[in-house]
């Protein structure tokens, strides 16, 4: 899909979506049941950690924190609150850098398989990560 964007002095910058530079994330994840439909994804070396964190259209955030034997922690982020809701221990995970760099962040790629019960909230499901960095053109 091809977005057109004017910008000063008239001319058009191209913006390539589902197979240009954004992120893809691919799979399906259930959060309290529900489809979790990620739109966005950033890099959690962005915020300080290892992993990444998604998006949902409302908002809505997951973030997937990497530990070092492969195993993944998972934190709620529910839309406008401004701390999350730590699940603990949710499954593995396994990111790895790309030679892609996005506004001085290295681009991630990989896949995360969650199962998970906490503090009232059950997270399942397994994602695949591709591009995922940082917003490209912040501010469109």
């Amino acid at each position: 899909m091809r977005i057109w964007k004017p910008i000063a002095g008239g001319v058009s910058l191209l913006l390539l979506a589902c197979g240009g530079l954004g992120a893809t994330v691919e799979g399906s994840l259930l959060v309290d049941g529900q489809p979790f439909n990620a739109v966005s994804c950033t890099s959690g070396s962005v915020f300080g950690f290892s992993g990444v964190e998604l998006r949902n259209e409302q908002g809505e955030g997951l973030r997937i924190v990497t530990q070092p034997d492969d195993t993944a922690t998972v934190v709620l982020l529910p839309a406008g609150v401004s701390s999350g809701i730590d699940l603990g221990p949710c499954g593995t995970a396994g990111f790895r850098t790309t030679s892609l760099t996005i506004n001085d962040v290295a681009a991630l790629e990989g896949q995360a398989t969650l199962q998970c019960e906490a503090r009232d909230h059950e997270v399942s499901g397994t994602v695949q990560i591709g591009r995922c960095a940082t917003e490209l053109f912040k501010g469109f």
